[in-house]
């Protein structure tokens, strides 16, 4: 406990940009390894890319705003509640990956608004957002997992850091 006092007390507005730099960082990961090793992104994949773009600067501007009493507040709960949407995303295609049998996929028939949304992205930025390949292939592995399952524990860990500077400044008495 006192070591999760330290790290959310002394440094948290450091890990504000810590989890911008991650967020970038994966961004530009996933575009790397769909380029160098001509890897077929899905619908979920794309849209993971993308919720890990409006992730980004919502962290960055919680640390220029530090010392407001309500700015970050908002903005970590905008980063929560972005984080659990692409962890129900990226849950959603482990699930189809760990179960393939099913025939389920993604992009098949009626699109939803998210499919839509990456088939609008994918004309604005194709090298970005162009999605080609199938919900449930899960080829490439990194230490055993899928880069779904990488996915949904960035996510994870975006979620429990933003509830924890939330938890740290609440504690503080620094919300509103």
């Amino acid at each position: 406990m006192k070591v999760l006092t330290k790290l959310f007390g002394q440094h948290g507005r450091a890990l504000t940009l810590v989890m911008a730099a991650c967020s970038l960082l994966l961004v530009i990961l996933s575009v790397i390894l769909t380029q160098v090793w001509m890897l077929n992104a899905c619908y979920l994949c794309m849209f993971q890319r993308f919720l890990f773009l409006v992730v980004t600067p919502l962290p960055l501007l919680a640390w220029w705003r530090w010392r407001d009493r309500c700015t970050p507040v908002v903005l970590l709960l905008l980063v929560a509640l972005v984080a659990l949407c692409g962890m129900g995303v990226a849950g959603y295609q482990s699930w189809l990956q760990w179960f393939p049998e099913l025939n389920l996929s993604c992009g098949a028939g009626n699109q939803n608004l998210m499919e839509q949304t990456v088939e609008w992205l994918g004309r604005l930025s194709p090298t970005m957002f162009m999605a080609t390949g199938m919900c449930e292939d899960d080829n490439f592995k990194i230490f055993a997992l899928s880069l779904a399952n990488w996915s949904l524990l960035s996510f994870l860990g975006l979620f429990v850091g933003s509830l924890g500077l939330l938890w740290f400044r609440r504690s503080k008495g620094e919300m509103v």
